[in-house]
């Protein structure tokens, strides 16, 4: 068993009786050029001048691109290489609706890559390859599904500006960029930090504001409450004694008499004249030690 095939596989490249499909392969054979047959995997007969075998691999294969030249969107010269990954759907499709479907696929791949890579900016190529493998992806998917072929991705390998020159211009544009970029965020966050204090002065302001306002409403409401209540002890005065003088009078004369006791319990050195007319004692400040230097300068004089 073992000499026969391996003396099926030496006349692998001649004619012979006897052909192997192998695994993961599909193979077609045709009879005089018609009446094709799908072949599974094992032991097939062919005949010599009769039959013709068509194999399709149906493994996930690879093609590399390589050194690919090309412009972007905004007109930099590049070089572009990458892996294009493709397996085989639909093997009759492959064998018999296109001549040699490897070729096919590498060509609509590297011309696919031009044009797709034509459509973005240096930039943006650069920062988003994933963007672009996937775009690339459905581009050649639509080529070549009618061969019974689909991709299944593509990776971007190697990407640069084609010459010295022109790699010197763009590093000089990206700095440039760069120093834009970031006198943008520098103002952009001094525009935001002066932002913030005004909203602070603000804020403080409307305190202080708010802060004023509840004071005075609070007095307000006090001097109201103040003169409900005296205006109610008046009225039971006035119920009481039948005369609305008096109650006036001894109105005054309780806040009198407060008033004293407040001026009783304070240390100040100070003079007042009691008016009956007045609720408030006329109050005269009299500094004791002015006076006494006072009384001591007249002394001295008297006595010179």
């Amino acid at each position: 068993m073992f000499a026969l095939r391996n003396s099926v596989l030496s006349n692998h490249g001649r004619r012979g009786f006897i052909t192997i499909v192998n695994q993961a392969e599909v193979a077609y054979r045709q009879f005089l050029g018609m009446n094709r047959v799908r072949l599974e995997p094992g032991i097939r007969i062919c005949l010599p001048y009769l039959h013709q075998i068509d194999r399709v691999d149906m493994r996930e294969r690879c093609i590399q691109i390589s050194k690919m030249n090309g412009f972007t969107s905004d007109n930099v010269p590049v070089s572009v290489s990458g892996a294009l990954f493709f397996r085989v759907t639909d093997a009759e499709k492959a064998c018999f609706s296109v001549r040699n479907y490897i070729t096919a696929v590498s060509n609509v791949g590297e011309s696919t890559s031009r044009s797709v890579i034509g459509k973005f900016p240096y930039d943006k190529i650069i920062s988003q390859r994933n963007e672009i493998n996937t775009e690339l992806v459905k581009t050649i998917e639509n080529s070549i599904d009618q061969w019974g072929v689909a991709c299944t991705r593509f990776e971007i390998t190697d990407f640069g500006p084609q010459n010295k020159e022109v790699a010197h211009h763009l590093e000089k544009q990206m700095e440039a960029e760069r120093r834009r970029r970031e006198n943008e965020l520098n103002t952009q966050a001094n525009i935001r930090t002066a932002e913030g204090e005004r909203d602070a002065t603000k804020l403080e302001a409307d305190a202080a504001f708010y802060q004023v306002k509840l004071e005075a409403d609070s007095k307000a409401y006090a001097i109201d409450q103040n003169a409900e209540a005296l205006a109610r002890q008046i009225e039971t005065i006035k119920k009481s004694t039948g005369d609305s003088a008096r109650a006036l009078d001894f109105i005054l004369e309780m806040e009198r008499q407060k008033n004293l006791n407040a001026i009783a319990t304070n240390n100040q050195s100070a003079v007042y004249f009691v008016d009956p007319r007045n609720m408030y004692p006329m109050q005269r400040h009299i500094n004791m030690q002015h006076s006494a230097s006072a009384e001591k300068i007249d002394s001295n004089q008297m006595v010179s």
